[in-house]
């Protein structure tokens, strides 16, 4: 089985991205394949323009094709997720992911501004007929601080508690959803491994 991750941040590292490597790997520990895609990967003309001809283009789709659910990971700049994390969803055929679960993360600078990535994403996961989770994971900046060297370089972020915990929300309610409603088996051996 596999999912992929979407990384919508232009940076590295960065708190989206941290969360969303956090769940990836959650879910390997399941023995769930996950694909991580990257801003980085591709050209911005070929997102804006929505070239399916361009080599990075074709291998995202082949990806998305192949899996069960996606995690969306993105930032969340002056009340809006960027034109670029938009493009990555946009390029995917419409009805492309129906009946497939889809989990957004998003960080940004304050709990009021994070909250504009649902609104931002939810018509476009419509359109392409995803399930979008409510257990979807919004954090402010405070609660993902970041970890530094001794240069003052950031290399990594520290999960507060209460994150911790909406993190672990959120994956059970994905599991579920990756299982299936006739996948109880399944669903019971995930979850009792996550028990461990």
């Amino acid at each position: 089985m596999h999912v992929v991750v979407i990384h919508g941040s232009p940076s590295a590292p960065s708190r989206s991205s941290a969360l969303a490597e956090h769940l990836a790997e959650r879910l390997e520990a399941l023995g769930i394949d996950c694909d991580h895609v990257r801003l980085e990967q591709f050209s911005a003309a070929a997102l804006l323009g929505v070239d399916t001809s361009d080599p990075a283009i074709r291998d995202y789709l082949a990806k998305v094709d192949r899996a069960r659910g996606v995690i969306i990971a993105t930032p969340v700049y002056t009340g809006s997720i960027t034109a670029l994390t938009k493009s990555l969803l946009e390029v995917i055929p419409e009805r492309h992911l129906r009946g497939r679960p889809a989990l957004v993360l998003a960080s940004g600078g304050s709990a009021a501004s994070v909250q504009a990535a649902e609104h931002a994403l939810a018509p476009i996961l419509r359109n392409l007929k995803a399930t979008l989770l409510g257990a979807s994971v919004y954090t402010a900046s405070a609660e993902l601080p970041s970890r530094k060297d001794d240069r003052g370089r950031t290399i990594g972020y520290r999960f507060e508690p209460p994150l911790a915990a909406r993190l672990e929300e959120a994956l059970e309610h994905f599991l579920v959803q990756l299982a299936g409603p006739h996948s109880s088996v399944l669903h019971a051996a995930w979850t009792s491994r996550l028990a461990l």
